[in-house]
């Protein structure tokens, strides 16, 4: 097993060391991987450009014995950019992480609406700003659009329902989630206009490169709030 992890390396570790006869080579550098690779069955990695890119790709492609290759974020861009060979098992966390993206986007939504950022200026500078909580928002009673209505999307609805938000979600297929309205891509220009806030949640690849672009921004409302994990 060849393993190049950001996080939770220890944890990989640790887990990967519980299986008897197993031989694991780690790395920390695109050179230190590709070498790790040689002989390697399987090989663990996010699939982010970052670490699954050109040179990777290719490694793998040419390693006769590489049967498995597995990997340990939720975006796999890196791959759909420099490709696979076929007859690798590829696998992925699936919804391991949608609950921590989810909180992460929402987050970012409410920062944005409570203007924590210039809370947090205003505490560095031990001053309080009048006009502060005018321009402050709450997010009770408004509208979500969520933009990549899968495993994460679904997550951050149902965090948005504790906020007594309106949920729209958008998918590629449009297919039916019990409890939101769910529209198909196709009517992404439709949804925006009714949007006080919008998460994007939707893999990195040549279907969704530029979906939300200048002509997508002109349908948003005056104001709203966007977020993209």
């Amino acid at each position: 097993v060849a393993i190049w992890a950001g996080v939770a390396r220890e944890r990989i570790m640790e887990a990967l060391a519980r299986v008897p006869d197993l031989d694991v080579a780690a790395a920390d550098s695109t050179e230190g991987f590709i070498a790790a690779l040689d002989g390697a069955q399987v090989a663990v990695l996010p699939g982010l450009p970052r670490f699954y890119g050109p040179e990777v790709a290719a490694k793998i492609a040419s390693s006769p014995d590489m049967a498995w290759v597995n990997l340990i974020s939720a975006g796999y861009d890196g791959v759909s950019a420099a490709g696979w060979r076929p007859g690798v098992r590829f696998t992925h966390p699936g919804g391991a992480l949608s609950g921590a993206v989810a909180e992460h986007a929402f987050a970012l939504l409410t920062a944005l609406s409570r203007r924590l950022d210039q809370a947090v200026l205003g505490q560095v500078r031990q001053a309080w700003s009048k006009p502060y909580a005018q321009q402050t928002t709450t997010l009770s009673g408004a509208t979500l659009a969520v933009v990549g209505f899968g495993s994460i999307g679904q997550r951050v609805a149902k965090l948005a329902r504790g906020y007594d938000m309106k949920v729209i979600g958008v998918s590629r297929s449009g297919r039916s989630v019990e409890g939101y309205e769910v529209r198909p891509a196709g009517d992404l220009l439709d949804v925006l206009p009714r949007a006080d806030a919008v998460i994007c949640a939707l893999p990195y690849d040549d279907q969704t490169r530029h979906l939300l672009g200048a002509q997508a921004f002109a349908r948003f409302k005056r104001g709203a709030y966007f977020v993209n994990v």
